[in-house]
């Protein structure tokens, strides 16, 4: 069995994520809306016959994916190189509190503006999607399944689908937002971005 389909979604809400703080590597579980969201989505897939999960191996994307993986019977497979930007020095902070901040202010400023600036103690954009586009080959090279499920963090799903379609205008990938690919004819097509059928209601 060749890989022909491929969804990713971001983790589902974490408080950090509600006050609008930057989490990077830091390990944030959900919150109570973000495990409602969880549940909604695994309801929403679980009709589609997946062939594997694969997970950052931070707790907001495994506590994310436990409940699809619960009603599809099948592990999951945590991978580090899906873990979402690693921040530095500007992990646990607002961006106000950046802005505002002496010793961060410029560097965050850099950041914001350059996709090969690293902050102090973290990686950049680039490296990010390095790694991502490195996580995503193998899968796609060594699956043995059909249709998976790649459950990660908004900073991944953004820089990999840069890599895999630059000409396509990428909005903002919300909490629990599908991201779907499929293969045809031996290319990869993006077939949507960020869509949340499952939190219509």
């Amino acid at each position: 069995m060749t890989l022909r389909r491929a969804l990713f979604v971001r983790h589902g809400e974490t408080d950090y994520n509600a006050e609008r703080r930057i989490q990077g590597h830091l390990n944030v579980a959900l919150n109570e809306t973000g495990h409602l969201q969880a549940a909604a989505l695994a309801a929403y897939l679980a009709d589609l016959p997946l062939g594997a999960i694969y997970s950052s191996d931070l707790i907001r994307a495994y506590q994310t994916a436990e409940p699809i993986a619960e009603k599809q019977g099948l592990p999951i497979h945590t991978d580090e190189r899906l873990r979402e930007i690693n921040l530095g020095v500007f992990q646990g902070m607002t961006g106000d509190e950046l802005r505002r901040s002496h010793h961060h202010a410029d560097a965050y400023e850099m950041w914001r503006t350059d996709d090969s600036y690293a902050p102090n103690g973290g990686e950049s954009y680039g490296q990010l999607g390095d790694r991502t586009l490195a996580a995503w080959e193998q899968i796609a090279e060594e699956s043995e399944a059909e249709t998976v499920l790649i459950v990660t963090h908004g900073g991944n799903i953004k820089s990999l689908m840069m890599r895999l379609f630059p000409a396509y205008d990428r909005p903002r990938v919300l909490n629990t937002s599908v991201t779907e690919i499929v293969k045809e004819d031996k290319q990869w097509f993006l077939r949507r971005y960020a869509e949340l059928p499952h939190l219509k209601s």
